[in-house]
């Protein structure tokens, strides 16, 4: 895997976008767990016949993963954390 951001890359783009008032960082983390869920959906074969574990650790990694679960729950995909 290559990855396309570094992890201070991230951390410094999201302070940035807050900073700018652009999106808070519940807004942020909302925008990626609805993207992961979108992503899921959009490149996983029968989606909607598998069943996705996320794990979450602390930080707002895990609130990304709490809204992935969400989103893929709205969308009718067997999801657990």
């Amino acid at each position: 895997m290559i990855p396309v951001l570094t992890k201070s890359k991230v951390y410094y783009l999201d302070d940035e976008t807050r900073k700018a008032g652009n999106l808070t960082n519940l807004e942020l983390m909302d925008r990626a767990g609805m993207n992961i869920a979108q992503f899921y959906c959009e490149n996983v074969i029968n989606p909607f016949n598998k069943k996705v574990l996320i794990i979450c650790g602390k930080g707002n990694n895990g609130g990304d993963g709490i809204i992935a679960h969400y989103y893929l729950r709205k969308y009718n995909i067997k999801s657990r954390i």
